[in-house]
């Protein structure tokens, strides 16, 4: 269906988003308006001046509340998207070649972030930061020549793109959209008729998608949606598809946010870099004064603020479970004791997110991260968005260094390191006859964590999931800080299955011997040992590629690097695999004595009846 513009454009939905189409009937920026709160003549500037005294009454749309990011370099960065090409924030790509017309259907990189943040506008956050810097209507008037490019491409000449209707795109266009009508409606930058006629449309277009609940994404993306929605009606409130924005937004924000934090108050979308970014963008929406009438998204992110420090190891480094890179990160821990110089067991916390899926063990506030500790097992599934097949994983960090890790988000581009980062294979977790399960919404569990408890020095965390195959799989984790951890799997089906349990040392760390107790040295000189006691067949890997990747870590987006992993393989019906770590040989022996006492084999027992 193609749309023309001078024919009054009608939003249609189906499967792959929002359609134009055309009706017959001439358009105007009248028909774009509730004549209940405009008046009705139809002249572009009669409308223009009657939406701009109503923006007399909004609030300032800033760079901030606009999520519109700018940096020191604004203005150099701006002259660069035309000398070198278009880079998305935070993206190590090469420029993409820029100029308008602009190819909005656009894939250079096989990568459907990058072609997100393209019809995200992401181009005009360099632009927009450079007018705040410099005052230069110039900038403006570029980002205006590059929106209504879009508009020409898309509502115009009835071109289609995949993503211009997307949803986080959508939200994000719709705060640049306020953001620029305030602008223009300041005389910062100077539109003619036709102009101001497009910018109109792209309101109503933009706000018709973002109020339709159907198109309302249940993950993070809708925050952005509804953000957005709110930022455009509250600066053009008379816009048609406006009407009842505010209440729209009050209900669905209340509901998304519920979908998308526990009652413990911990992110849902299975990875610690959300729960941070999630907080991050939620402040700063509040931090808008929009909200203020919002008593529960105070409520609720007061308690999402208090769980950040348990999303992080003690190097402020973001822990890597699901789709979250190892980024470091600016965070207050709190004050606590400074007697806990040394390890003792008093020292240590235990945080038990039960109904979350999370249980985190780590050294009190006040050690020094080089004495500090730190494990966190992963048993979340309550969404499919951001989720890695990483059932019961974890990651432990000992004195000032990560020791066990997960492979990290790597990218959102098609190819064989994000097919790797979507594998079991790639996790600290039981691999079944070397596949990877399909992630539904029919597989989802909630929280796998049954318990999690202190005997003395050592702590207990116990897990169970539901695995492919209709197998049932509990893994008990065993771990005294700064001396040892054991891992114990059983996993029992209805037929013979080969299981590999897999783990993955941070990239620092190098095998020095696979005999007898399995030897790692890290470039800090330190060693662990590694004791296998169940017989199963070990295999090594680092930097392999063929014939699939294994032995990779994500340092930053789209940037892997070589590490260490062992896998412990054995066939059967029914398994139980029990692999020790240690800082030495006397460590491990007391890892195993810790197993005997509170993980005795229950396949064992089973057979002696």
């Amino acid at each position: 269906m193609l749309a023309v513009y001078g024919l009054l454009a009608v939003v249609m939905v189906a499967a792959g988003g929002i359609y134009l189409s055309e009706t017959g009937a001439a358009a105007t920026p009248c028909k774009w308006v509730n004549h209940e709160r405009l008046a009705r003549p139809c002249a572009v500037a009669e409308v223009w001046n009657g939406l701009r005294q109503e923006a007399e009454h909004a609030p300032d749309i800033t760079s901030r509340n606009a999520n519109i990011s700018v940096t020191r370099n604004a203005e150099a960065e701006a002259r660069q998207l035309w000398e070198k090409g278009f880079v998305p924030l935070g993206r190590n790509v090469d420029p993409w070649s820029f100029e308008v017309p602009v190819d909005w259907n656009a894939d250079p990189f096989k990568d459907r972030n990058w072609r997100y943040q393209l019809h995200a506008w992401r181009m005009l956050d360099p632009l927009l930061g450079a007018w705040e810097q410099t005052a230069d209507q110039g900038f403006l008037t570029d980002a205006l020549r590059i929106i209504l490019d879009w508009h020409e491409y898309h509502a115009v000449r009835g071109q289609k793109s995949e993503y211009e209707w997307y949803d986080m795109a959508v939200g994000l266009r719709a705060m640049k959209l306020a953001y620029l009508f305030q602008r223009a409606f300041e005389g910062d930058v100077q539109l003619d008729d036709a102009g101001k006629a497009k910018l109109i449309h792209l309101a109503w277009l933009h706000a018709q998608s973002l109020m339709d609940k159907r198109l309302l994404s249940k993950g993070n993306h809708g925050l952005f949606q509804l953000h957005g929605l709110l930022a455009l009606c509250k600066v053009v409130p008379s816009i048609e598809t406006c009407t009842g924005a505010q209440n729209f937004v009050k209900t669905e924000m209340q509901d998304l946010l519920l979908r998308q934090f526990s009652s413990e108050g911990v992110h849902l979308e299975n990875s610690p870099e959300y729960h941070l970014f999630v907080y991050n963008t939620v402040k700063r929406f509040m931090d808008s004064g929009w909200y203020d009438q919002f008593d529960f998204i105070r409520d609720l992110m007061e308690r999402v603020a208090q769980n950040r420090i348990w999303m992080v190891h003690p190097d402020k480094t973001i822990v890597t479970v699901g789709d979250s890179e190892p980024k470091p990160v600016t965070i207050d821990w709190p004050k606590s004791s400074d007697s806990c110089q040394g390890a003792k067991a008093s020292c240590y916390l235990l945080q038990n997110f039960r109904d979350s899926g999370y249980a985190i063990v780590r050294s009190v506030w006040a050690v020094p991260v080089q004495k500090a500790s730190m494990l966190f097992v992963m048993g979340m599934f309550f969404q499919t968005g951001h989720k890695l097949p990483d059932d019961l994983s974890f990651e432990w960090f000992d004195e000032g260094e990560r020791i066990l890790t997960n492979a990290g988000k790597y990218s959102y581009s098609n190819g064989p390191f994000r097919d790797y980062v979507t594998s079991t294979a790639a996790h600290n977790t039981v691999e079944i006859d070397g596949t990877t399960r399909k992630l539904t919404e029919a597989t989802r569990y909630g929280s796998a964590i049954k318990d999690a408890k202190v005997m003395g020095e050592t702590f207990l965390i116990r897990g169970t999931v539901p695995r492919e195959e209709g197998i049932d799989h509990e893994r008990l984790v065993l771990f005294r800080p700064q001396r040892w951890l054991a891992i114990v799997d059983v996993l029992q089906g209805d037929a013979p299955h080969q299981y590999t349990q897999w783990f993955h040392f941070a990239q620092q760390w190098r095998l020095e011997n696979a005999e007898d107790d399995v030897s790692l040295v890290s470039s800090s000189g330190r060693t662990v040992l590694v004791r296998h006691l169940s017989g199963a067949q070990l295999v090594t890997s680092r930097g392999q590629k063929q014939p699939k990747p294994q032995g990779w870590v994500t340092e930053s987006y789209g940037n892997m690097v070589d590490r260490q992993a062992l896998g412990y393989t054995a066939g059967g019906r029914s398994v139980r695999l029990v692999t020790l770590f240690g800082f030495d040989a006397s460590a491990v022996d007391e890892a195993s004595v810790a197993v005997s006492r509170y993980a005795p084999d229950p396949l064992h027992a089973m057979s002696k009846h």
